[in-house]
C-alpha cells in the first residue's frame, strides 16, 4: 500500500492546534502528521493480480512488487476473500524466493485464486514493515509542488530514521544545517493493527521567510514542505516509496496579520538604535488589545559566504531568539553562532494602559558577539527585534546595529529646567534659568528641559535621554528609563545647515491624554543660535516609578534579592547609590553626556503633614470605608499641617493636588487631578464631582480636602485596589 496521511495538526507556541499551519516569520510550531504504513498489494480498483500454481509466480499486471517493498526471503499472506462478507475463501503465509518488478515467485502459492466476478479479491500482506525513513524537510511557496531545495541556499535539510526496532526512531540530521533554522524531527510508532503500522512524525520548526520579504508580497506566503522516501529495508538507496506532504498554509512576514488575518496590533514607537558592543536599556510602545505577547529576534547577514552552504543551522547563523514567551527577570538566551557570539534579550517590564503596551528591555551582547559584529563591514549588521502580539509580529528594531562610543566630553547645556506636574507645558518657564537638581517624590510626574548648541554642518546620529541609576563610590550604573533619537535620516538643510528637528516619542501611558508630559520633543531652538551653532532644546517627561511587583532585571545585585524592582526609591535611596537625569549623543563619532542628580522622596516623607483617605458612598453620601460594587462613590482625602503653618502659605507656591487609583499590584493607574484636566476617558473609574478637575477645598488654613466619583465597576476589584493622594510638593 502507498504511505497514508491520516491526519495533520500544527501546534503553535500558545498551544492552539490546527489543521493548517498558521505562523509568522520566526515563530516556532510543532507539526505532526499521524501516518500508516505496510507492504502490500489489494486486487480491485485497477490492480490485477494473476496466479501460476504450477511454477508459483504471481504476477501484477502493470505493478511493480519491488518498488512496493517486497524482498528476497520475506514471509508474506496471501488471502483470498470475498469483498461483501469477508469471508476468506484461502490463505497460505509463504515465503519469497525471488522477486523482479511485476513478478515474484513464491515457495508456495494458492491453489483456489481470486474470481472479481464472484466479488472475490486476493490481498498479498508482507509480514515485515519498512526498516527505514528519509525526510527532506523545507518551506516552499504556496500554491506550489515546492521541492526539498531550500529557499535561503539551495541546501536541503534532510533526516534519516532507522525504523527497524519497531517503535520510531529519532530523526538524525544529515549533510549541511543552513537551508533551515534548527529543526527536530521524530518517528513514534503508536499502534500496529495487524501488519499495517500507525506512526506519529513531529516536527518542530521555525517559519524561515527571516531573509526574503518577497515571499509574502500580495496574497504570497509559504508552506511546510515534507518529502517523505521509505525504503524497505534499512539503508537501501533504491526502490523507495515517496509520499510527499505540501499542504498550504496561513503564514506572514513582521508587520503582518499571517497571510488572511486581521492585524490586530501596530507599532507606536521602535527602537532607535541597538548597539553591539554595550548593554542596551530601552523601551517601545505597541497598540494591541491582546494579552498574547513574545519576543524574537535575529541577526541577518548579507554576507553569502556567511550563511549559506553551512554546517550549522540558520538558528545558530543568525544568533535566533525565536518567538518566546518572555518571563520578567529571566533573560531569553539566543543561540550561539559558530563563534561563540550571542546576546540575551530580556523584557524587563510590561505596562498595560487599555490597548496601549510600553515593554522596557534590556539587549546584552556578549564578547564574543561584539568582537565578531565589529569584524563585520559597514551595512551588514542587520538586526531584527520583534514583539509578537495576537496575529502579529511587530518589528520593534530593523536596522544596523552600532557602536556605543566612549563618552570624551560633557555636553554644555545653555539652559536646563525642570517642571513640575502643575506645569502642564513643554516650554521652558524662564529661560533666563538654569536649574539643576530635581526633588519629587514617589508617583510624581515631571519633565526635564535642556538647551544646548551644535556647531554647524556637525553629524550626530543619535540623541538619548534617560534616568539612571549609578554608585558615586564604584561608578556602577544602570538604566531605568531611556529613550533614543535617531538622527540618521535627519537632513542637514538651509542657511544654518542644521538638522531640521521635530522628533517626538511617548513616555508615559499612566497620564491622561490631557497631560502634556506623555511624550518626549526634540526640536530645533532659534533663539540661542550663534553665527557658527544653532540651538537644539530636548523636552523629556518622567514618571517617578512605583511598581514593585515588576522586576528590574539590569538592577545592581546590591539590591538582591528583594528591590530589583521598578520602584525606584531605593535606587535613590541606598547607600551610595543615587539617581541622575542623562543626556547623550554622539557627535562627529564621539560621544557627549550631560547628567544631573535627582531625588526621589517616599510616601510620607513629610512627618508635619497627615492625610485621610475615605469612601463614601454617593447617594445618600455616606462614609462607608468599604468598597460598594454597583454603586457610584466618592474617594475623600484630607490632608492636614501638625505644625501650626498654613496651606496657603506652605512652600510659597500655588497649591495642587491629585487622587489616583490602580488595581492592587498591577496596572492601570488611574488619576483624578486639580492641575490637569479630566480627558474624557471613559474607561476612568475617577471623575471630578463638577468640571473638569478634582475638586480641592480648604475646610480650615491647615486642612485641604480633594474629593472626586469613583466608579466601582471601571476598575479590577480581584486583588483589591490601591489608592494615593498628594498635594504639591509632598506625596501620600
Amino acid at each position: 500500500m502507498p504511505i497514508i496521511v491520516t491526519n495533520q495538526t500544527f501546534q503553535d507556541m500558545w498551544g492552539t492546534t490546527r489543521s493548517y499551519l498558521k505562523s509568522n516569520v520566526g515563530d516556532r510550531t510543532t507539526a505532526t502528521i499521524n501516518l500508516q504504513e505496510s507492504i502490500s498489494v489489494l486486487s480491485g480498483n485497477g490492480v490485477t493480480l494473476t496466479n501460476n500454481p504450477t511454477t508459483d509466480i504471481i504476477t501484477w499486471l502493470g505493478g511493480d512488487f519491488e518498488d512496493e517493498g517486497f524482498r528476497v526471503g520475506d514471509t508474506i499472506n496471501l488471502i483470498v476473500y470475498n469483498i461483501l462478507t469477508s469471508v476468506v475463501v484461502a490463505q497460505n503465509t509463504t515465503t519469497i524466493n525471488w522477486v523482479n518488478e511485476g513478478e515474484m515467485n513464491v515457495a508456495q502459492s494458492l491453489g483456489v485464486w481470486y474470481n472479481e466476478n464472484d466479488d472475490e479479491a486476493c490481498t498479498i500482506v508482507n509480514q515485515r514493515n519498512r526498516e527505514g525513513m528519509t525526510l527532506d524537510f523545507n518551506m516552499v511557496a504556496n500554491g506550489s509542488n515546492g521541492s526539498q531545495f531550500s529557499l535561503i541556499d539551495g541546501e536541503v535539510t534532510r533526516f534519516n530514521f532507522d525504523l527497524s526496532g519497531g517503535t520510531g526512531a529519532i530523526g538524525v540530521q544529515i549533510g549541511n544545517k543552513s537551508g533551515a533554522y534548527e529543526t527536530t524531527a521524530r518517528m513514534i510508532m503508536t499502534l500496529q493493527t495487524g501488519y499495517v503500522r500507525n506512526y506519529t512524525l513531529r516536527i518542530t520548526l521555525v517559519q524561515s521567510g527571516l531573509y526574503n520579504s518577497s515571499l509574502f508580497d500580495f496574497d504570497n506566503c509559504i508552506k511546510l514542505y515534507a518529502g517523505m522516501s521509505w525504503s524497505s529495508l534499512l539503508g537501501e538507496p533504491f526502490g523507495q516509496t515517496i509520499d510527499i506532504f505540501n499542504d498550504d498554509a496561513d503564514t506572514g512576514w513582521f508587520n503582518q496579520g499571517f497571510n488572511s488575518s486581521l492585524i490586530d496590533a501596530t507599532l507606536i514607537q521602535g527602537v532607535n538604535q541597538l548597539a553591539y558592543d554595550s548593554v542596551t536599556s530601552g523601551q517601545f510602545v505597541i497598540d494591541s488589545a491582546s494579552t498574547n505577547y513574545a519576543i524574537g529576534s535575529a541577526y541577518i547577514s548579507g554576507s553569502d559566504s556567511y550563511y549559506k552552504v553551512q554546517a550549522e543551522s540558520q538558528t545558530d547563523l543568525t544568533m535566533l531568539i525565536p518567538s518566546s514567551l518572555p518571563i520578567s527577570g529571566v533573560p531569553n538566551q539566543s543561540a550561539l553562532n559558530p563563534d561563540g557570539a550571542g546576546y540575551t534579550f530580556e523584557l524587563v517590564g510590561l505596562a498595560s494602559v487599555g490597548s496601549i503596551n510600553t515593554i522596557d528591555f534590556t539587549f546584552t551582547p556578549n564578547s564574543a558577539f561584539t568582537t565578531f559584529m565589529s569584524n563585520q563591514t559597514e551595512g551588514n549588521r542587520t538586526f531584527y527585534l520583534w514583539m509578537k502580539f495576537g496575529n502579529v509580529n511587530v518589528l520593534v528594531f530593523s536596522g544596523q546595529m552600532s557602536s556605543a562610543p566612549a563618552v570624551v566630553g560633557t555636553i554644555n547645556m545653555e539652559a536646563t529646567n525642570y517642571i513640575d506636574h502643575s506645569e502642564n507645558t513643554t516650554a521652558d518657564q524662564d529661560t533666563s534659568l538654569s536649574v539643576t537638581g530635581y526633588t519629587g517624590n514617589v508617583e510624581d510626574d515631571f519633565g526635564f528641559i535642556s538647551k544646548w548648541l551644535w556647531v554647524k554642518k556637525s553629524i550626530v546620529t543619535y540623541v538619548r535621554v534617560g534616568i539612571q541609576a549609578y554608585n558615586s563610590v564604584t561608578g556602577e550604573t544602570f538604566t531605568l528609563q531611556q529613550s533614543n533619537f535617531n538622527l540618521n535620516n535627519i537632513p542637514q538643510t538651509g542657511l544654518l545647515d542644521s538638522y531640521v528637528l521635530n522628533l517626538t516619542a511617548p513616555i508615559n501611558t499612566d497620564l491622561p491624554t490631557t497631560s502634556n508630559k506623555i511624550e518626549a520633543i526634540l526640536i530645533n531652538d532659534d533663539t540661542i543660535n550663534t553665527a557658527t551653532q544653532y540651538g537644539v532644546r530636548l523636552y523629556y517627561p518622567y514618571l517617578y516609578n512605583w511598581r514593585y511587583w515588576i522586576a528590574q532585571a539590569n538592577a545592581d545585585a546590591d539590591f538582591y534579592p528583594n528591590e530589583q524592582t521598578q520602584n525606584w526609591v531605593p535606587y535613590g535611596t541606598t547607600g551610595t547609590w543615587g539617581l541622575r537625569s542623562f543626556v547623550e549623543y554622539n557627535l562627529n563619532g564621539s560621544a557627549y553626556q550631560y547628567t544631573d542628580d535627582i531625588t526621589i522622596l517616599n510616601y510620607d516623607s513629610d512627618a508635619n503633614i497627615v492625610q485621610d483617605i475615605q469612601l463614601y458612598r454617593n447617594d445618600p453620601l455616606t462614609n462607608v470605608n468599604v468598597i460598594i460594587e454597583g454603586e457610584m462613590m466618592r474617594i475623600v482625602v484630607t490632608h492636614t499641617l501638625l505644625n501650626g503653618t498654613t496651606w496657603l502659605n506652605y512652600g510659597a507656591w500655588d497649591l495642587w493636588g491629585m487622587i489616583t487609583i490602580e488595581p492592587t499590584a498591577s496596572s492601570p493607574r488611574w488619576m483624578s487631578s486639580t492641575a490637569i484636566d479630566y480627558d474624557g476617558n471613559l474607561l476612568n473609574p475617577l471623575t471630578p464631582l463638577t468640571g473638569l478637575r478634582c475638586d480641592m477645598t480648604l475646610p480650615s488654613p491647615s486642612v485641604v480636602r480633594l474629593e472626586c466619583f469613583f466608579d466601582p465597576s471601571k476598575i479590577n476589584l480581584s486583588n483589591d485596589v490601591t489608592i494615593t493622594s498628594k498635594i504639591k510638593g509632598c506625596a501620600y
